[in-house]
């Protein structure tokens, strides 16, 4: 996953915090092991590698990243697309950020694939996927938001009182946050990171920003950001009238949150505002102009409204 975690955790007695925290530093661990598409040796890679229609055995963690994977598809027709990893190869980004390591494909791999080409299943020995038609899968930002979740309900389950898991920028809170009923969180801009955007308060759930700005590389003299079209193949233009360059969503999960944020910045602001509304969610967006609009759910978010 290539990122940064911060992870809060409030327990009963302070002795438990350390055994706490070394559980979230070890799962954390364990599911970039499994999940990066920049290790060679995780699932994810083997599974992008393997030979064409071969069954790939996978733990339950990468068996339940993949039905999201699908799920997610689903349920923004298209507009999150995890199938895209060639397109993003071809724009540029077959590097590391963080650490240079390289991501190679086999020369099957298309970006044209869709969830009809990532089948799952559960045999007697564990669970196994396989990729048709040249399909790969980058788990991206659903990946970071999941690893959240996992962590969040796992640290709660080991009787911690509340979590707030921020992977990459993907948050998730569970639980109390001590002297609070609700949990603060700043929004950062994504033009200044310094700076912050929106300030808001969440008792419970997910929230997860989506930017062009995030991740950037120069070809030549062009400047190329990493989220692609799944029409074109290409990063979303950010000339069109509906353009936006950064989105930020509020749902149950971090997960969800990352899969709505980024479906949001891909459609656009006109469409990608219907799909927002028919999930009942609050976003904010932020046009390529810089002005901001947010949903009319946000508003009971807003620090003000809360503190």
């Amino acid at each position: 996953m290539g990122n940064t975690a911060r992870v809060i955790v409030v327990a009963e007695r302070e002795e438990e915090l350390d055994h706490l925290i070394g559980v979230a530093q070890a799962r954390l661990a364990q599911l970039e092991a499994r999940w990066s598409r920049f290790i060679s040796t995780s699932e994810v890679s083997q599974l992008n590698t393997a030979l064409h229609s071969t069954w790939t055995s996978v733990s339950d963690d990468t068996a339940l990243l993949l039905h999201y994977l699908v799920k997610a598809f689903s349920a923004t027709n298209g507009a999150f697309n995890p199938f895209l990893l060639p397109a993003l190869i071809n724009a540029g980004y077959s590097h590391s950020l963080t650490n240079n390591a390289t991501v190679s494909l086999p020369h099957s791999a298309s970006w044209h694939a869709t969830a009809a080409d990532l089948e799952i299943q559960h045999t007697s020995t564990g669970w196994q996927a396989r990729l048709l038609n040249g399909a790969t899968v980058d788990p991206g930002g659903i990946g970071k938001g999941l690893a959240a979740d996992l962590i969040a309900e796992q640290l709660i389950a080991l009787k911690a009182l509340g979590a707030s898991v921020s992977v990459g920028g993907d948050l998730r809170c569970i639980g109390t946050p001590g002297d609070a009923e609700v949990w603060p969180v700043d929004i950062e801009d994504a033009e200044r990171p310094q700076e912050v955007a929106a300030s808001i308060a969440i008792p419970s759930g997910g929230v997860a920003t989506s930017s062009t700005h995030a991740k950037r590389w120069h070809v030549g003299s062009d400047v190329r950001h990493h989220v692609i079209d799944p029409i074109s193949g290409k990063p979303i233009a950010q000339s069109t009238p509906d353009a936006l360059h950064t989105t930020t969503v509020i749902a149950s999960t971090a997960a969800w949150a990352e899969v709505f944020a980024t479906a949001l910045l891909v459609s656009g602001e006109k469409e990608g505002t219907k799909l927002i509304d028919a999930f009942h969610l609050a976003s904010r967006t932020v046009r390529t102009d810089s002005s901001s609009v947010e949903s009319a759910s946000w508003a009971q978010y807003a620090r003000t409204t809360l503190v």
